[in-house]
């Protein structure tokens, strides 16, 4: 092996062996994430977001520690229309316990900042980063910052005349959350592979997860505007709504746009049909990756019908009883490894990789 071919060689090894650095540090920030996503989700369903009624980027990381502390954040609360209209007379046990809730999804956003920043400086400084890498990081970064504000931001709408906060801030905070987990997400597949050759293999199969992707994304924040909005609350039965497919009051507001957004029973009945689409289209994926495969079928396609129908049947115990917190926090969870599924089998796809 001649000088340059051994240079050559010694700057694959090191950037390959930094490449699983990277790999790791990435699985840990998606778990991180989807981990905060989890949280703010059962911060959400538990009515917990408003317990905490200021935002202070340093000085709010330390937890009350007496119970002179306690007593005046709860007196704070108190000063807001969600104690005095909703949970007027509640006690300060039951307020730490939303507290915390609140206290533990702040605390984590400035923990996956940290672990991403930290390190980002210091590679930087030893400079092994690729061009692409810092690109790429830095975006999570500046999205991270951004979705921190957005969160305050959905906050500050709960925090006035009506205490909810606004479907709207709601949907695009859980958006950039969403979008946040899915770069990562699929970052971290790739470089899980790095070093192996993968052609890219565009069949039809990879295809439809191309449509089926941001098809989940799409119903996922319809879902958002039936939680932001308790549209889930009207109706205790499946398929029909009080005996209806279309009750009285569907699509009455005008300008007719604002169905789409604010209409309970529109929001309702869109998300059941878009769910129902997304149903057939899993079981279309399935009997055409079956068709395809035949004896050779993956594991991972099995897990994503099999998810599906977990999260259809999930949604009808939570119509039917409205809306328990506990099968509210399963359906959330499911709706996460969903599209988690989907995007590992459409890299699976992509890729080549048989497992």
């Amino acid at each position: 092996m001649t000088s340059i071919e051994k240079n050559k060689h010694d700057v694959h090894v090191k950037y390959y062996g930094f490449e699983k650095i990277l790999y790791y540090w990435f699985l840990g920030g998606t778990i991180f994430v989807f981990s905060m996503i989890v949280l703010g989700g059962i911060t959400r369903i538990t009515d917990s977001g408003l317990s905490m009624v200021d935002w202070n980027l340093f000085m709010g990381v330390m937890p009350p520690l007496s119970s002179e502390q306690w007593s005046y954040l709860f007196n704070e609360y108190k000063k807001y229309p969600e104690y005095n209209l909703i949970n007027l007379g509640m006690t300060l046990s039951d307020f730490k316990v939303i507290y915390w809730f609140e206290y533990s999804h702040r605390i984590l956003g400035r923990l996956i900042g940290l672990y991403f920043i930290i390190p980002f400086i210091f590679f930087l400084y030893k400079k092994i980063l690729s061009k692409r890498d810092i690109i790429f990081i830095f975006i999570l970064i500046l999205l991270g910052g951004f979705q921190g504000f957005l969160g305050w931001y959905m906050v500050k709408s709960g925090l006035v005349e009506n205490p909810d906060v606004s479907q709207y801030r709601l949907a695009a905070h859980y958006s950039l959350a969403l979008l946040i987990y899915l770069l990562l997400f699929w970052n971290t597949l790739c470089l899980k592979n790095y070093g192996i050759i993968h052609k890219k293999n565009f069949s039809g199969i990879s295809l439809s997860f191309i449509i089926f992707i941001p098809w989940l994304f799409f119903v996922f924040i319809s879902g958002v505007f039936v939680a932001g909005t308790d549209a889930g609350l009207l109706f205790n039965s499946y398929p029909l709504m009080d005996g209806y497919f279309f009750p009285e009051g569907f699509f009455d507001l005008s300008p007719k746009i604002l169905n789409f957004f604010e209409n309970k029973i529109t929001i309702n009945i869109i998300h059941r049909v878009l769910t129902l689409i997304t149903i057939l289209f899993v079981i279309f994926l399935w009997l055409r990756v079956f068709l395809i495969y035949k004896s050779k079928i993956l594991i991972r396609h099995h897990f994503l019908i099999l998810c599906i129908i977990f999260q259809f049947v999930v949604g009808i115990i939570l119509v039917s009883y409205s809306i328990p917190n506990d099968y509210a926090i399963l359906h959330h969870i499911g709706a996460l490894a969903l599209i988690s599924l989907a995007v590992y089998s459409f890299h699976g796809e992509l890729y080549g990789t048989r497992k």
